[in-house]
This record gives C-alpha cells, sequence and structure tokens, in this order.
C-alpha cells in the first residue's frame, strides 16, 4: 500500500493527544489549583475540549481491541506462548489506558459547559505551545 503526501500530512494534522499535552499549560488555575474556566478564550476551551473528546474515543477503542485481543489469546497463554509478564504489562497498561479516559471526561465536561454560549463566527485553532 502507497501513502499519498497529501493525506499523511492531513494525518499528521490531526493528532489530539499531541495537541491536547500541548494546549494543558495554557489553562489558568487558580490559587486553590483549581482551573478558572471561566478567565480562558472560548477558542482555547473548545479545541481542549475536542481534542480530548476525540482521544477519549481513540483510547476506548484502543482499549476495547486490547481487552478482545487478550481474551482471544487465553490458550496460548496457557500453553506458555505468550508469557505471563506480558499479560500483567498488559493489565498495566489497561489500566493506565482507563485512567486517562476517565480523567478526561470531567475536562471535556467542564470546557463545554464554560463555553455554552461560544458560537465562533468561523472556525479557529489555538496555536500549541512549543516545549
Amino acid at each position: 500500500m502507497k501513502l499519498d503526501p497529501k493525506h499523511v500530512g492531513d494525518a499528521l494534522a490531526h493528532r489530539p493527544a499531541r495537541r491536547l499535552l500541548q494546549l494543558l499549560p495554557l489553562l489558568v488555575a487558580t490559587p486553590g489549583q483549581v482551573v478558572g474556566y471561566a478567565h480562558v478564550e472560548p477558542v482555547l476551551l473548545e479545541q481542549i475540549a475536542d481534542d480530548a473528546d476525540a482521544l477519549m474515543a481513540t483510547l476506548q477503542m484502543g482499549l476495547s481491541a486490547v481487552g478482545q485481543l487478550k481474551a482471544h489469546a487465553a490458550p496460548e497463554v496457557e500453553d506458555g506462548t505468550f508469557s505471563s509478564d506480558m499479560v500483567e504489562a498488559l493489565g498495566w497498561f489497561m489500566s493506565e489506558v482507563s485512567e486517562i479516559s476517565f480523567t478526561l471526561m470531567p475536562l471535556v465536561v467542564a470546557c463545554r459547559h464554560h463555553n455554552a454560549d461560544y458560537a465562533p463566527p468561523h472556525p479557529e485553532t489555538v496555536q500549541s505551545v512549543v516545549f
């Protein structure tokens, strides 16, 4: 299968996890370590919510796929083809992915709640922070 350079650029342009990690430092925290969503630009809240939502969906679909693969690999674990260490590592991986998805949900809800009346005249994108 040959990749079209135009589509490769499109695929790299939308990396929700990467962009979310670059945008999160732009949120303003109050002295109580609470994000002051009211003091954040609406376009930033919209972009964070969209990226977090896309990331959650990707993580949940991937977690489901790994779970199905793990269930179908039970005979290979029994006969030693797959080590118990690998099964344990997958379990920890699945736990962490679930935790990330669980943590993203309140972020999406808060961003959407504080942005409920936002209607941009045209789509905007926030520039990501470069580390």
